[in-house]
């Protein structure tokens, strides 16, 4: 199963198009056995997540067969604080260890201290607590810089139907290249992909026109929003993990249920015209709404 699952859901009223807030932990549990039915392995977390990590340690800890990935907090200072911090994330979580650790911001690793970082990284790594690491990284530029200074195993990056940069530029494929293994997220793009034009807030005004084209293009191919914003992301080869986040059990189980009847491959060249370089709307970040990915 391609797909994984993001918990930010769960210890945030996150999403621009949320409105069912914060996932109750009664209902996080019912997610999470219906995920492990469906054979979807990796979660996605992280300490600036609100309470995501203590609701997992509560519903999804050890002996459940789940691939646990966190990251370090924002702008982390040290090694020491990396690894007390992930020390306290692996309490939060009731693990001993996680299947990868991500650095929150490429910009850490970038810095004066990110060669110290990286070591600290890589001795988790032969300690056993970590099986990969890596960063969340955001633009093409991030990567270069990183994988020219260092060899890391996880990439999480953002990808969907309007933020298509990464694949076009050629980055997916120099990452496999070198073996990394590569995670996307926002592939709704928080939820907007989702939402009808109309609907959008004067902050994307400037989304309504391509949003709106868009909507009418996959309507005609039969494809509902969702069915049509997974299977444009599943479809890259490039990617390994497909995260996508929920609030409920009901969700989750329709997401999946597009994803099985929809199997047919789209045409990846017709979606090219949907893709933007803006970055102010491609970046949720830079939005004001909840952590930064």
């Amino acid at each position: 199963m391609k797909l994984g699952l993001g918990t930010v859901q769960f210890g945030l009223d996150y999403g621009v198009s949320n409105n069912e807030g914060c996932t109750p932990v009664d209902e996080a549990r019912r997610i999470l056995d219906y995920a492990e039915t469906v054979g979807i392995q990796v979660l996605d977390t992280s300490p600036s997540y609100g309470v995501s990590e203590q609701v997992l340690g509560e519903v999804a800890a050890d002996p459940r067969p789940f691939k646990v990935v966190t990251k370090s907090r924002p702008q982390v200072s040290g090694p020491n604080e990396l690894r007390t911090d992930l020390q306290e994330s692996l309490r939060r979580l009731s693990r001993t260890r996680v299947y990868g650790l991500l650095v929150h911001r490429s910009s850490d690793l970038l810095s004066r201290n990110g060669a110290e970082l990286y070591a600290e990284l890589v001795r988790l790594k032969e300690q056993g607590i970590v099986e990969k690491i890596g960063v969340s990284v955001y633009t093409a530029a991030e990567i270069d810089a990183l994988l020219e200074k260092y060899s890391i195993d996880l990439l999480q990056i953002p990808c969907n139907v309007m933020d298509q940069r990464l694949l076009v530029s050629g980055h997916l494929q120099t990452a496999k290249d070198r073996g990394i293994e590569i995670h996307a997220r926002s592939v709704f793009l928080q939820g907007l992909l989702l939402m009808s034009p109309e609907s959008l807030t004067r902050k994307f005004k400037s989304m309504v026109t391509p949003l709106r084209s868009y909507r009418r293009f996959i309507a005609e191919r039969g494809l509902t929003p969702v069915c049509a914003a997974l299977r444009f992301v599943l479809q890259i080869p490039e990617i390994d993990v497909v995260l996508c986040g929920v609030n409920t059990c009901s969700q989750l189980e329709e997401i999946v249920a597009d994803v099985v009847a929809n199997q047919a491959n789209l045409e990846m060249r017709e979606f090219s015209k949907f893709g933007m370089d803006e970055v102010r709307l491609l970046n949720p970040s830079l939005w004001g709404e909840g952590p930064d990915n």
